[in-house]
């Protein structure tokens, strides 16, 4: 998983998405996935709330597919 950055609205997200998905490392799965399909390889979009803590069990290291 690579995260690419946070953007205010989902139109700057989607222009990341594009400017991104040619380039090495984002250009085998340039693009968007739809949360409510099995795909799992591409760009996803997801929505916080600004000033909120969103991320507080901790760092994780992901090895292939498990969680170490």
């Amino acid at each position: 998983m690579k995260m690419i950055g946070v953007y205010r609205t989902l139109d700057a997200a989607k222009a990341a998405v594009d400017r991104l998905s040619t380039r090495p490392g984002f250009a085998e799965s340039p693009v968007v996935v739809d949360p409510d399909t099995n795909q799992v390889d591409g760009f996803y979009i997801g929505e916080y709330e600004l000033d909120e803590d969103h991320w507080t069990e901790g760092f994780i290291t992901l090895v292939g597919d498990r969680h170490c």
